[in-house]
């Protein structure tokens, strides 16, 4: 699973080209990376893609000068909060066994519990390893694409919010849903059950 590789234009080029607003981007960018580090099997994640990476818009830079194609570390510095988000989702997807099953069976870790028009949420289950005792053995992860708030039903139960691509307030640390629960537009939210 992956959105952008060396072979074409990087994640933020893409946006770029269909974006204009930058914070609009950046949350783009995120809901991007919370789609494909979720799925299912290997992620494949572009070098920079988590600061930002750029090539000014050119898709083909095999024969273009170095200076195009180079990892630009400034970035790091100046995207620091995307560099952080992309740390801890990567943190979050290692805990996430469901994700990583390669046993027959394995599309039974995921099921839909609300599945609209730019919306979807899903449930993982994740099972302990030889390597990993999960935190968390149910994970709910809701996606909205559209520009406006949703209100999700959430299955029965209390969870916990593991990662928002966008902080509530002082973060999201210690916010215990249960029933329902809104959902920034161009968002994704990890849920973990209590």
């Amino acid at each position: 699973s992956y959105v952008s590789c060396h072979d074409n234009h990087t994640l933020w080029d893409k946006l770029t080209i269909t974006t204009g607003d930058e914070a609009e981007r950046r949350k783009q960018n995120k809901l991007s990376a919370a789609i494909y580090m979720s799925c299912q099997g290997r992620v494949f994640i572009y070098s920079g893609e988590e600061y930002l990476r750029t090539k000014n818009g050119e898709h083909n830079t095999f024969n273009m000068p170095i200076g195009l194609n180079k990892m630009d570390w400034e970035l790091t510095e100046k995207n620091k909060d995307m560099v952080s988000f992309y740390k801890e989702l990567i943190g979050l997807r290692k805990e996430m066994t469901g994700l990583c099953d390669k046993s027959k069976t394995a599309k039974d870790n995921i099921t839909t519990f609300v599945k609209e028009e730019g919306l979807l949420g899903v449930k993982v289950i994740n099972k302990a390893t030889e390597l990993i005792k999960p935190l968390y053995e149910e994970v709910l992860i809701i996606f909205n694409s559209n520009k406006a708030e949703r209100t999700v039903t959430l299955p029965e139960g209390k969870y916990k919010i593991l990662l928002h691509t966008v902080k509530i307030g002082n973060g999201d640390a210690d916010i215990v849903v249960s029933e329902k629960i809104n959902i920034e537009g161009t968002t994704a939210l990890f849920l973990g059950k209590m």
